[in-house]
């Protein structure tokens, strides 16, 4: 049976891609210095949100695409992740609130945010950590992938992370549900 075959409306799929792209660096190097992750490849997050589709952010903005034709097995590692304690009403809702993102701009700022966390020594994240600068990395109705997926389950009522939306990592689902 294929993954395909296997996914559930309201599963998160991660992805890896089998060859290097820049675009991926500022995860990967996020990924890497995120202390006590066995698994680090994880460098994006997508919504199966059922009939062989999902939802997803991307450069280009959130976008609904086919599952399929999007992530050949030839071109990329997968994970499909299922939400643990969630009902059916908040998956719905979780699905429902990422659909109608669709067309909303990615998060830039976001790979920036992750960028200067993990290369800035432990000891000066509280200046990241502060509301003010969690405003200014925070673009209101933009996402960048996990970010979009965690504020969905968050307006959904099934939350299950200890930071906000926009500090959330395709990893950090590996881990979390």
């Amino acid at each position: 049976m294929s993954l395909e075959e296997k996914l559930q409306p309201g599963d998160v799929v991660l992805t890896c891609g089998r060859r290097f792209e820049l675009g991926s660096l500022p995860i990967r190097t996020a990924n890497f210095f995120k202390k006590g992750y066995g698994e680090r490849g994880w460098t994006h997050a997508a919504l199966y949100i059922g009939d062989g589709q999902v939802v997803e952010a991307l450069p280009g903005g959130i976008v609904c695409r086919n599952f399929k034709e999007s992530y050949s097995t030839d071109k990329f590692d997968l994970l499909a992740l299922r939400l643990k304690n969630a009902d059916a009403q908040a998956i719905a809702r979780t699905i429902v609130f990422c659909k109608a993102e669709v067309s909303k701009k990615y998060d830039w700022r976001a790979l920036i945010y992750f960028a200067l966390y993990n290369f800035l020594p432990a000891g000066l994240h509280f200046i990241l950590d502060s509301k003010f600068m969690g405003d200014c990395f925070n673009v209101n109705e933009a996402y960048f992938c996990s970010e979009l997926i965690a504020t969905g389950f968050q307006k959904s009522d099934a939350y299950c992370f200890e930071n906000p939306p926009y500090k959330v990592m395709p990893i950090d689902f590996y881990n979390d549900i």
